[in-house]
């Protein structure tokens, strides 16, 4: 019996509990939702692994868990899906925190200025009008020029 999936689960654990904490990020303050958003789909994947073990679709080898089983899961099982939820939301948390730190892009088609690529610096794109056709001109046929775009129906119908 070597401990090892309870030592990954805790390795895996270390670094988003300690900064959980962290002032920017400051998870802790939500415990409540956060509880909510790891219990429910964990009781949910528990039912399911529980019965899927049962079934012999999977196990779990005896010399890489503590041997503790609760309603034929190991304790690790149990815990693995507590440890992940925490972690994604950490992860959402920290992701979503520096994508604050950037400025939103404009609201599409008001005109405003985005950044290129050119070594010019920035020019004015309007959003939303580079692909419109230009007015009078019709989207062209590829190897057709002049020819528009036509929809071909399966029902003909008489002028």
């Amino acid at each position: 019996m070597k401990p090892l999936y309870l030592g990954i689960l805790v390795l895996t654990a270390l670094c988003p509990a300690i900064f959980a904490g962290h002032k920017n990020i400051r998870l802790y303050r939500y415990w409540q939702s956060m509880l909510k958003a790891i219990l429910i789909p964990s009781i949910l994947f528990w039912i399911w692994d529980s019965a899927a073990t049962a079934r012999g679709h999977w196990g779990f080898n005896p010399d890489y868990i503590l041997g503790i089983h609760i309603l034929n899961l190991p304790l690790e099982e149990y815990l693995f899906f507590l440890v992940i939820g925490f972690v994604s939301i950490f992860t959402y948390e920290v992701v979503k925190g520096r994508l604050r730190v950037a400025s939103p892009p404009p609201a599409r088609g008001t005109g405003a200025p985005c950044a290129s690529a050119t070594p010019s610096g920035p020019r004015k794109v309007p959003y939303g009008d580079s692909m419109k056709p230009r007015a009078g001109t019709a989207p062209e046929t590829p190897g057709k020029p002049g020819a528009s775009f036509a929809v071909k129906s399966a029902v003909k119908v008489k002028p």
